[in-house]
């Protein structure tokens, strides 16, 4: 039980030191909150009198039994309670009001305790106000209680309240200031998805503003996919403080564990330091996305083009990764950053490892050498460890250790950075993908046609062309063909009398060009690689169909005998001698 309340704790200090690096200035705020806001405040009479508005607890949990609101009405200047307070309060989600009830509280601080139910109707127990009628508390031990169907989900919650009486119960004011806030109950949902290695997993979204809906995960495109009910006028925008959703990525998912993510709202792409990565808080690995009320306000423009009332999110591993990964020690003492070469990390090749060590809390950040235990694991088993010498505070990339993982250790990989300088609380843990290694050897390869825009960017075009070659390896000094199959994209069908330009390209440099046409949908080229064209060679089929469209892909020429085989063949004539002289033996 201790260690599991010391884990606890270490959780809850790096979330909290993580959210005071990502909110650093926090101070009170007027709009829509979570869990509790402070409203606009409104003259009554010769007092600048505001409302705090709360609702706890802030996150929805269906076992919930007890919820309360609190509303505490105070002068803003002097932070005094105004008493003798008579509230008329309406509370809604969405388009439905939940209730609206008068409400009195002598000390001015109302407080209602809430009984979650599914019933049909919301029963009261409390005693009326004599001049007005409003719901009071029995006794100091006993406050007013409402018992239905109120807070039985997450999401945004609107408060419409009107001040009657102040000072005293029968100081009915004759102008009633109305304020209008909006709480956020945070709502915590698990999917059920499907990964494209065809095994189940649970990702779980929490939702700091309103109810996610129509959530959706495509495993080929690796994108998943939800909206959110949202008013896009301005008025509203400048009221959220902060926009924060939360994607959790089960660390043994590979389909969606990256180093970076592209995330868009309505098309629109969030700049990169809205969307952080938190490995470290929980065990599922958290997507952070943390707008602020300029930051909504400026996608707006374009974001209001697809919808006015709702946010369309969309998350998905970036294209561009970054393979550079943070963390602090569970005791601070240590930042630690890993990073790698090459930038996908991929089975069968030789992939290095940067571990850069920082000291934290010391002035001046002198270079010494320390330990650490460098541990990969895989499916909560270790597959290597080794202790090394590094050295703390030094240049990025100074520390570094190899590593080459089998086809067998393709997918979710945890790298340990443990036992750091043998201190107490200094190890950290990252998670990353093995990838399996590139192979272009399955024909046909099937690639989809693009065509520039007006700024020169290449998007999507109109046919899929299929592409399959002799021999494999492309070798030199023999005639290599290439066989072509032009489809259209969205019918499938090949393309008939179908023209093309069939064009090799080195260095830049085209060293064949040749026009031909695709009687049946399918035609072929061959072409003789010289030795001047060892290496590297861009295949390019261009103008397909007499359009601007092209597909290209990346080849590689080798010698005529590749290393193996010239290891292979004195082999083999040294075996075919020795079994010509046991024959004679035999013989004689």
């Amino acid at each position: 039980m201790e260690q599991i309340g010391c884990e606890t704790n270490l959780r809850l200090i790096i979330l909290v030191c993580f959210l005071i690096f990502i909110i650093p200035f926090v101070q009170t705020v007027f709009g829509h909150g979570f869990g509790g806001e402070t409203l606009p405040p409104i003259t009554v009479g010769d007092r600048n009198a505001t409302i705090y508005l709360a609702i706890q607890p802030d996150v929805f949990d269906p076992n919930t039994k007890e919820e309360s609101i609190q509303v505490r009405f105070f002068d803003a200047d002097t932070n005094g309670v105004i008493e003798h307070v008579t509230y008329l309060i309406e509370l809604s989600k969405g388009d439905q009001r939940i209730f609206k009830y008068m409400f009195h509280d002598d000390y001015g601080s109302l407080f209602l305790k809430i009984k979650p139910t599914n019933s049909d109707k919301i029963t009261i127990q409390g005693k009326n106000e004599p001049v007005l009628g409003g719901w009071m508390r029995v006794d100091d031990y006993n406050p007013v209680t409402l018992e239905g169907p109120i807070f039985t989900s997450g999401g945004l919650y609107n408060f419409n309240i009107e001040i009657l009486t102040v000072d005293s119960d029968t100081k009915v004011l004759e102008e009633r200031p109305t304020y209008k806030g909006a709480i956020s109950v945070a709502e915590r949902t698990s999917h059920d998805v499907t990964g494209a290695n065809g095994n189940q997993y649970d990702v779980i979204t929490t939702s700091y503003y309103d109810q996610l809906q129509n959530f959706d995960y495509n495993p080929q495109e690796r994108l998943i996919h939800f909206s959110m009910p949202f008013d896009w006028s301005e008025q509203n925008i400048k009221q959220v403080f902060v926009l924060h959703e939360e994607l959790h990525v089960p660390k043994d998912m590979p389909d969606l564990l990256a180093t970076k993510y592209d995330v868009t709202i309505n098309g629109v792409l969030i700049p990169e330091k809205a969307v952080i990565i938190d490995d470290y808080s929980e065990d599922n690995r958290t997507v952070h996305l943390i707008l602020r009320s300029e930051d909504i306000l400026a996608i707006r423009e374009n974001a209001i083009k697809t919808s006015q009332d709702k946010m369309e999110f969309t998350f998905k591993p970036s294209a561009t990764q970054k393979p550079v990964l943070s963390a602090g020690t569970p005791g601070l003492l240590y930042d630690v950053t890993l990073s790698w070469n090459p930038d996908v990390i991929e089975s069968q090749q030789s992939t290095r490892f940067y571990i850069d060590i920082g000291e934290n809390f010391i002035p001046s950040k002198e270079v010494y050498p320390t330990t650490f235990d460098f541990v990969l694991t895989q499916d909560d088993k270790e597959i290597f460890r080794k202790k090394l010498v590094a050295q703390v505070n030094a240049e990025p990339k100074t520390n570094f250790i190899d590593y080459t993982f089998t086809s067998s250790q393709e997918g979710p990989i945890k790298v340990n950075i443990e036992n750091i300088g043998d201190k107490f609380l200094s190890s950290v843990s990252f998670v990353t993908v093995v990838e399996p290694k590139q192979k272009l050897d399955t024909f046909p390869i099937t690639l989809t046609s693009m065509l520039l825009d007006d700024s020169g960017n290449k998007i999507e075009g109109n046919y899929n062309v299929d592409l399959t070659w002799f021999s494999n390896p492309l070798t030199i000094d023999e005639s290599s063909e290439f066989v072509i199959t032009i489809y259209d994209k969205n019918t499938g069908t090949q393309v008939f009398q179908s023209e093309y330009d069939f064009i090799l390209l080195q260095n830049n440099e085209e060293i064949y060009r040749k026009s031909g046409v695709a009687s049946a949908g399918g035609s072929f080229e061959n072409f003789v690689f010289k030795k001047d064209n060892l290496g590297g060679v861009t295949l390019r089929i261009e103008n397909i169909d007499k359009s601007s469209e092209f597909v290209e892909i990346p080849l590689v020429v080798t010698p005529e005998f590749p290393l193996t085989a010239l290891l292979v063949l004195p082999l083999s004539l040294i075996v075919i001698i020795l079994l010509s002289k046991l024959g004679q033996r035999k013989e004689i």
